[in-house]
């Protein structure tokens, strides 16, 4: 078997008036591109231009304020008007929050800054985000934790790749304040040792009327916390960043809960277990999502790695970087098999 090689060359190019636009988007015309070239063999020449599509995609979910339907800094969830499934409508929390991390990887400093600008003046359940920022927060779309925990983590790389500007900072701290009195709040009322509620797909509930206290969204929960302490400790919020640190510390105990002794769960000892069925107290660790029963335990404790490396660290200290050693392994091992 010929073995693949894939060679690839990050190269900053300066944008055409107009290469990602569409009709009624104004984009910055000085802003630059960064084009991947992969060399090798035919999957590594397309990923060439599966990078550059994807790329050219996401910008073209941005508005810029010169669509009247849609004001500066909306973010479609579909990049097209028509389609099925159609999501051109909406701005979804969790979606939109991913797309601003990697805008903000990627280079497209004023596109984040103006997204996250967006995404604080539209705290649409009061305190905190909804699922569909789009909505008025009618209580049927309910609220997605990690949504919440996305959107906080675009907002505070934002902050970063924009030189750390103080007055920025201050400015994202001000709104970020009644998003963490909420977060201290449901850590106070929780049920479950400090842990959030979640409804997400990645909670493997998206759907039901119940709560799972997850992983994923709880160790978002704990990385942005940290970033929010960040931000707020370089800015001059003491306050803030006095209340955030505090927090992650809580919740750092909480998530000691979430590591699975090889009893409660079907995870193995010493890893990340899904969560807790909000019902019961149970371990959740079989989705019964829209009629279907499918394993989620096996594959949740993933994304604590991936949310590590969202906020720059390849840790975490102590009993919890074992979890994560160790949940990777279990990672490998299903992967192995297809």
């Amino acid at each position: 078997m010929m073995k693949r090689t894939v060679i690839f060359l990050i190269i900053a190019l300066v944008s055409c008036g107009g290469l990602y636009g569409q009709k009624n988007r104004q984009t910055n015309t000085s802003q630059k591109i960064p084009r991947v070239r992969f060399t090798g063999d035919p999957f590594a020449q397309m990923a060439t231009a599966i990078f550059a599509e994807t790329l050219q995609d996401m910008r073209n979910k941005i508005e810029y304020g010169a669509n009247s339907k849609y004001p500066a800094g909306f973010f479609h969830t579909s990049t097209e008007e028509k389609g099925v499934p159609q999501y051109y409508e909406d701005m979804w929390s969790r979606d939109c929050g991913r797309g601003v991390i990697e805008l903000c990887r990627l280079g497209f400093i004023d596109d984040a800054k103006m997204i996250s600008r967006y995404f604080l003046a539209h705290k649409n359940f009061g305190d905190h985000w909804g699922r569909e920022l789009h909505r008025s927060g009618a209580p049927h779309t309910g609220y997605e934790l990690d949504g919440n925990t996305l959107i906080i983590a675009a907002v505070c790389n934002t902050w970063r790749v924009n030189g750390k500007d103080r007055a920025l900072g201050q400015e994202f701290c001000q709104e970020l304040k009644p998003v963490v009195d909420w977060v201290a709040s449901s850590m106070e009322t929780s049920p479950y040792y400090g842990l959030m509620p979640s409804s997400s797909e990645l909670s493997g509930n998206p759907g039901p009327a119940f709560y799972v206290y997850s992983i994923f969204a709880n160790y978002g929960m704990y990385t942005v916390l940290e970033q929010i302490a960040d931000m707020a400790q370089h800015c001059g919020e003491v306050s803030l960043a006095d209340k955030a640190t505090s927090l992650q510390g809580k919740m750092k105990e909480a998530l000691s809960h979430l590591i699975s002794d090889g009893k409660f769960s079907y995870a193995p000892n010493g890893c990340w277990f899904n969560g807790f069925d909000g019902r019961d107290g149970r371990a959740y660790d079989i989705s019964d999502w829209g009629g279907t029963l499918w394993h989620i335990w096996n594959w949740t404790s993933q994304l604590p790695i991936i949310q590590d490396n969202d906020n720059k660290t390849n840790r975490i200290e102590g009993a919890l970087s074992e979890v994560n050693e160790a949940s990777n392994e279990l990672q490998r091992f299903w992967k192995s098999k297809g």
